[in-house]
């Protein structure tokens, strides 16, 4: 009778170290997941500095042209045009970026669903809710 009960113990506890270890290698693989989204997403930050510095650069060239003659700031308003192409580039730089990090994340999304403690699940389920809505921004 005890070898029967040590024996359940044992399997059980075998099961829970499986079910533990699996969890460890599931979080591990989000984690590296998590690691190159912010990779793909490292480029943003220069690019919102530089559309910063744009948007300023814009803003005081449109006051230099508000209500001036068109021709006497022709020069003004190459400028103007000149930033808005680069604003433009700059932006598709974000989106590629936003991209290739909404790319990462559908590849890790679906690990959560093999996480079994529930708590930690819980979370990393939150968590994917989250990252959803900020790809739908």
């Amino acid at each position: 009778m005890k070898f029967k009960r040590s024996l359940s113990v044992l399997i059980a506890s075998s099961v829970l170290l499986v079910a533990c270890n699996n969890d460890d290698e599931q979080i591990k693989s989000y984690n590296d997941g998590l690691d190159k989204i912010q990779k793909a997403e490292q480029p943003i930050q220069a690019v919102n500095q530089s559309m910063n510095k744009l948007e300023k650069e814009k803003e005081k060239l449109t006051k230099e042209i508000s209500g001036k003659d068109i021709n006497s700031v022709q020069d003004q308003v190459q400028k103007v045009l000149k930033n808005t192409n680069e604003r433009d580039k700059e932006l598709k730089k974000e989106v590629k970026a936003m991209d290739k990090s909404e790319q990462e994340f559908k590849k890790i999304k679906n690990d959560v669903s093999k996480i079994e403690d529930k708590e930690k699940k819980k979370q990393f389920e939150e968590f994917n809710q989250a990252m959803e809505k900020k790809y739908q921004t």
